[in-house]
């Protein structure tokens, strides 16, 4: 009974004395007892207590749960140590972590770091176990949020070294965010993990790795090493005309710089011809393309300068009691402010006098042919009355 009141004291004893000392750190402390060939385990959590025993000749396994339900599952080999030993575990998040302890190059936190301290009954530390114990920590799928889980990998860092170091040959199950490794040396654990443009693998197969040699990547951090995709494949020409040859060609645009600068210099616009006047527009450059070409053609414009001409054709037979005609401009001026009349009554003008003379000229010779026949007879007529007249008066005389 005295030995069993002392053994639940010093069990009290180390746990006030874990709470009082790390009340600021998520804290666990384990005490192995080899007592009459077992090994008894008394786990303390905060706000959770548990026991374990087991054969101290054939080893056991215990876990811990963390805060954020996350766990550390130890298996304990047989003899792993001569004499009986107590662990302390401390959990820590990354932004206090890291601050003092960096990791390594390339690499980001996975989960939470860790302190495995082993101490004596009389609080020696012990840093060496003789045989080396099995552990199995988990992580969250948000614990590698941006990271290919391929590449995470628990590293170790001693109180006295300056930098981490990789712990070989353990494994990871991506199915059951666990990652599996044995040592036998405990100190401070961290597991890290590197995106894949910065894991020193060949992701995507394609015989380059990482940025900035890998063309899918765009930085250290983006973790798809997945190239672009290739720009679509020329459409090959239908290539009309033209028998022979064998292959298909391509239709190439090659625009070589500077960019070339339209100049545009054009002539003065023509007269009128039909309604439209041109002129001719050349660019100095010789640019080639014709974006700013000014226009060559446009519809005559009033007042242009030009002087209409008109001449018509003889007035049509009367059709309808309206008589008809054509009219052209020969200077093509393209307006009509002067443009005869085309149609008119039939009759139109009987009531003024007018000289068939007068007619002739206004509508032309073979209308008015009668008439010059007429005049002609009667002129005859007149001269041949004249000259008997004075072929009379001579007879007289004499």
């Amino acid at each position: 009974m005295r030995c069993n009141a002392i053994f639940t004291k010093i069990s009290f004893f180390w746990f006030v004395f874990g709470l009082a000392i790390f009340s600021s750190a998520s804290f666990f402390a384990h005490t192995a007892y080899a007592l009459q060939g077992e090994v008894t385990i008394y786990a303390f959590v905060p706000e959770k207590t548990a026991t374990t025993t087991f054969s101290f000749g054939s080893g056991g396994d215990f876990t811990f749960t963390a805060v954020d339900n996350t766990q550390i599952n130890f298996t304990l080999p047989t003899d792993f140590y001569s004499e009986n030993l107590e662990l302390k575990i401390f959990q820590y998040d990354q932004a206090t972590f890291e601050s003092q302890k960096p990791p390594p190059s390339g690499k980001s936190f996975v989960g939470k770091a860790y302190d495995f301290n082993f101490f004596t009954t009389t609080g020696g530390s012990v840093s060496t176990l003789s045989s080396a114990p099995t552990l199995v920590m988990h992580y969250l799928d948000s614990d590698v949020s941006g990271l290919n889980e391929s590449t995470i990998a628990p590293y170790r860092r001693g109180t006295n070294d300056s930098s981490w170091s990789l712990i070989s040959g353990s494994t990871v199950n991506t199915a059951a965010n666990t990652i599996t490794f044995a040592t036998s040396t405990f100190s401070s654990f961290g597991i890290f993990g590197a995106p894949a443009c910065s894991d020193g693998v060949d992701n995507d197969g394609d015989g380059k790795t990482d940025y900035s040699a890998d063309p899918g990547c765009s930085s250290t951090s983006d973790n798809n090493e997945t190239d672009p995709a290739p720009a679509p494949t020329p459409t090959p020409s239908s290539g009309g005309g033209g028998g022979g040859g064998g292959g298909s060609g391509f239709h190439v645009v090659i625009v070589k710089g500077p960019v070339c600068t339209e100049e545009w210099t054009c002539t003065e616009w023509s007269a009128c011809e039909d309604g439209t006047q041109s002129r001719i527009c050349t660019d100095s450059n010789a640019c080639g393309t014709e974006e700013n070409r000014p226009e060559e053609e446009r519809a005559c414009e009033t007042g242009s300068g030009c002087t209409e001409s008109w001449i018509c054709e003889d007035w049509s037979e009367c059709s309808g009691e309206t008589q008809s005609r054509n009219c052209i401009d020969i200077s093509g001026c393209g307006t009509f402010e002067d443009q005869p009349e085309l149609s008119r009554s039939c009759g139109a003008g009987e009531g003024q006098p007018q000289l068939p003379i007068t007619g002739l000229i206004a509508g032309g010779i073979s209308q008015y042919a009668p008439y010059i026949a007429g005049i002609i007879i009667l002129a005859a007529i007149i001269t041949a009355l004249i000259l008997r007249k004075k072929g009379s008066r001579k007879r007289t005389k004499k």
